[in-house]
């Protein structure tokens, strides 16, 4: 949910950091809510995990391929790139399919809780999507 949060004080415990009382406006993803007593707690995302290889990664359930090689959880550098003109996901030299030999993943495609290849495939790449 997104919510928009304005000029109001909200008590508010989000990923472990206490931000209890601080006045603040914006907005904000929280990922899962409880409320006790009126008071509001949101804690971090539920994590899954998946094999790409024989190598296990995480990413945050419901993430798409774009948002994951765009976050901290890509962390073997992979990037949107083409394979004979469509883009997929991609470390350089391969891309990532659910199916040996199979079609690549795309990027709006939603990660899930499955076994990965990296597959081999003439590579056309396109402009690298950075990693944090």
């Amino acid at each position: 949910a997104v919510w928009t949060l304005e000029s109001k004080i909200y008590n508010v415990n989000a990923n472990q950091t206490n931000l209890v009382n601080k006045n603040f406006g914006g907005k904000f993803k929280i990922a899962n809510v409880s409320c006790v007593a009126g008071n509001v707690t949101a804690t971090g995302p539920t994590l899954i995990s998946f094999t790409i290889g024989n190598t296990q990664y995480q990413a945050e359930e419901g993430m798409t391929w774009e948002e994951w090689v765009n976050s901290s959880y890509n962390t073997i550098g992979a990037y949107i790139g083409t394979v004979q003109g469509v883009r997929t996901v991609t470390n350089g030299s391969h891309y990532i399919s659910k199916e040996s030999y199979g079609n690549q993943v795309a990027p709006e495609e939603t990660i899930e809780n499955v076994y990965y290849f990296f597959d081999n495939g003439p590579m056309s790449h396109g402009d690298p999507v950075p990693a944090f």
